[in-house]
């Protein structure tokens, strides 16, 4: 199972970058991708003490948000693939590292407020906001999906 995540993580960090970065770029965004994902699985879960279904924040949030970073630093400086942008036009990877700092940022609210309405809508549905509590305690992981995570 901690194969296939990782190789998963790897491929959601390495998506925003598909087409802007050589095979040594995906390779490096793929594992480093990969790291912070098995970070928020096992530490950072653990740590704040959130119960993520399928570890979708570790692995598609953080190694999403390092891919989409990376597409910047690990840009191929060639004029006929790069979008227009500081890259493109002066090769200015910090300037190019703002603009994708700044889509982040506008993915992210656009994805907060779109939720909350989803979480509206689901609560005004079925009248509840949590899963019952035997569940919760086992962790939703175990009793829904019935996969047994790492213990470090």
């Amino acid at each position: 199972m901690g194969a296939a995540t990782g190789a998963l993580a790897g491929l959601v960090a390495i998506t925003p970058a598909a087409g802007f970065v050589d095979v040594s770029g995906a390779f490096i965004i793929g594992i480093v991708g990969a790291g912070f994902a098995f970070f928020g699985v096992t530490m950072l879960k653990k740590k704040l003490g959130y119960d993520d279904s399928l570890d979708a924040f570790g692995v598609h949030f953080l190694a999403g948000l390092w891919g989409a970073l990376a597409t910047a630093i690990f840009a191929v400086n060639d004029k006929n693939l790069l979008w227009d942008g500081p890259m493109k036009e002066s090769g200015d990877r910090f300037g190019q590292f703002l603009v994708q700092l700044e889509s982040v940022a506008i993915v992210g609210l656009f994805t907060l407020v779109g939720t909350v309405v989803v979480y509206y809508i689901a609560v005004a549905i079925t009248g509840g906001r949590r899963v019952i509590e035997d569940k919760a305690v086992m962790g939703l992981d175990e009793s829904v999906h019935g996969e047994r995570g790492f213990n470090l």
